[in-house]
């Protein structure tokens, strides 16, 4: 449920002129990559048609990119309120940006212009999406760069991804809406075979292989 109020979030977020790959809630996925386990987020695009490759995006940092957005689920949805007729939900997520100012502007030297235009484009209010409503969201945290990539495998030393003129930032958005039950449609079975093994995944030089592990 809050993955489609977040992918309706990050819609409004691509037409940003310096937004290049943007994503909605990310998974991680563990894979060997030359024999080292590695850990990177993905993207599992569920706006694409389905049955290809790019339905499975990478949100690794990349220098030839502007610009990276995808959310995180920080606090799972919990009930604040129930009867027979709907669910009231909460829920905190957090968008995560990796910006490189030399593609974006080389005399920029931190994100706050890039942040104020991200929280000017997130609505405080959502339309009815499927049987959700009264969506609501607030802007709640900044977040340190140095507490957004725990358990992925960047390396800084080596890398340098969050070192001029690349950096990264992160905005904590709390979000409520409501589950209407009696507008809850029923679930129709519709198999694609063409799915049913996971799509390799390119990352920088690599591409990850079906036998890749997500982390829910």
């Amino acid at each position: 449920m809050i993955y489609k109020i977040v992918d309706k979030i990050a819609e409004g977020l691509e037409d940003l002129v310096f937004a290049d790959k943007v994503g909605g809630i990310a998974k991680k996925i563990i894979t060997n990559i030359g024999g080292t386990q590695k850990t990177f987020p993905v993207y599992f695009n569920i706006n694409q048609e389905t049955c290809k490759t790019e339905n499975y995006v990478d949100l690794v940092p990349d220098s030839s990119l502007k610009s990276i957005f995808y959310f995180e689920i920080i606090g799972q949805p919990s009930v604040v309120a129930a009867n027979k007729r709907f669910i009231d939900f909460t829920s905190t997520v957090r968008l995560i940006g990796w910006v490189n100012y030399k593609l974006i502007n080389q005399g920029f030297y931190d994100p706050s212009l890039i942040v104020a235009n991200i929280i000017k484009e997130i609505p405080e209010r959502l339309d009815k999406i499927d049987f959700m409503s009264a969506i609501h969201i607030t802007f709640s945290a900044s977040v340190s760069k140095d507490d957004l990539f725990t358990g992925l495998s960047y390396n800084e030393p080596e890398s340098q991804f969050m070192t001029y003129p690349y950096d990264a930032f992160g905005l904590d958005y709390d979000i409520d809406y409501r589950i209407s039950t009696g507008c809850v449609s029923d679930v129709v079975i519709n198999t694609a075979p063409c799915c049913d093994e996971l799509k390799g995944i390119q990352i920088g030089d690599w591409t990850v292989g079906s036998d890749c592990e997500v982390i829910l």
